[in-house]
């Protein structure tokens, strides 16, 4: 997915974002967006610390960015709800701080245990719009500004956390989060070990809570349910998801860069080497430019030195990802013919030189007088 980011996406970057935050950051304002992504990327080096120190950077930057784009442009973040016609008029959007607190607090006691992830985005979206209304009306007042922004964190969030779990294609708290946990379960068993090992999935897994099932006759649409310990399993199996994406992007970025590295290297030195056997067809009959050859020769050296390093460049290649298996194959077998043909050439320029070298001085040593 493009996000409009000028100077080039970083499929790192994409891997912590869910679909649902990537289609929000689309909709965000133009520079906005821009100044977004370029924290994100900021952001990457944090990965070598922790996985979830950058996680939760990203977080941050998307809560940061979702309050700022609300007051300059106002309902974007009601779109986690696209399909909802209109907006309420926008005095009965406004409501004091203490209002606005009190509402946040009680929202789960609005909701009832029938509800699927549709409904509950639309619920958390619907306030998260009232509470960012109210966020720009009392922005004049900075004490008033951190209790809303921090209500408006919180629920922007919860919002987003059901967008995410729409996608799993499930009808109720529980089974969206049964489902999602059986989904990352299989994505710990099949992702690459060192992934898991890095993201430090198995342990995170283990410590999710699943709430116990509610009993089947308080299952009714006019009792509400305790939600927050659902959609904090929901978070963490999103975050240990999350986690391993970007650990495998961070790793396949760094196979990709040594490749890249690696076929710049193989060009450069195909291209050295025509050059140096250009130079030494240009002077190979000249028997006092024996010199030239000489450099040839150790330049060539030089050339076969940088192919055999590139080796190792494969070899990491090779221990970074799995992925890359033909081209490498391919590479190595140019590698190896680039690096005996300077070979072959350095010693045919060096036996030239020598040959060059000892008829010079031959032509040099002046002949005894003829007797006649």
């Amino acid at each position: 997915m493009n996000l409009g980011l000028s100077y080039g996406f970083d499929a790192r970057v994409e891997a912590g974002l869910d679909a649902p935050t990537r289609r929000l950051i689309e909709r965000l304002p133009e520079k906005v967006r821009i100044e977004t992504l370029k924290l994100l990327r900021e952001a990457l080096p944090l990965v070598d610390q922790s996985v979830y120190s950058y996680l939760d950077r990203t977080e941050r930057i998307i809560d940061t960015s979702l309050v700022s784009a609300g007051c300059t442009a106002q309902g974007a973040m009601k779109a986690l709800v696209d399909d909802i016609d209109g907006r309420l008029p926008f005095s009965k959007d406004i409501y004091p701080v203490e209002d606005i607190v009190e509402r946040v607090e009680r929202m789960p006691e609005s909701l009832n245990p029938l509800m699927g992830p549709r409904e509950l985005r639309i619920k958390w979206a619907d306030l998260a719009y009232s509470v960012g209304v109210t966020h720009c009306q009392v922005r004049s007042s900075p004490t008033s500004a951190a209790i809303v922004e921090e209500k408006l964190t919180s629920v922007e969030r919860t919002a987003r956390l059901w967008a995410r779990a729409q996608d799993s294609d499930c009808d109720t708290a529980r089974e969206c989060l049964l489902t999602t946990k059986r989904q990352v379960e299989t994505l710990v068993a099949n992702s690459e070990g060192r992934d898991v090992k890095a993201a430090g999935a198995e342990a995170k897994l283990k410590q999710i809570r699943i709430p116990p099932e509610p009993d089947k006759r308080w299952l009714r649409s006019d009792l509400h349910m305790d939600y927050p310990p659902y959609e904090r399993a929901l978070a963490g199996l999103f975050r240990i998801s999350d986690a391993i994406a970007v650990v495998r992007e961070t790793r396949e970025a760094e196979a990709n860069a040594l490749l890249l590295e690696a076929k710049r290297e193989l060009t450069t030195q195909r291209t050295r080497i025509a050059q140096l056997k250009s130079t030494f067809d240009k002077n190979k009959s000249r028997t006092y430019r024996w010199e030239v050859l000489e450099d040839v020769a150790n330049e060539f050296g030089q050339v076969a030195g940088r192919l055999a390093a590139i080796k190792d460049t494969l070899g990491r290649v090779a221990d970074t990802s799995l992925k890359h298996g033909e081209a490498l194959k391919n590479l190595e077998a140019e590698r190896r013919h680039l690096h005996a043909r300077a070979q072959r050439e350095g010693e045919a320029a060096r036996r030239k030189a020598d040959k060059n070298r000892i008829a010079e001085m031959r032509a040099r040593v002046p002949r005894p007088p003829s007797a006649f």
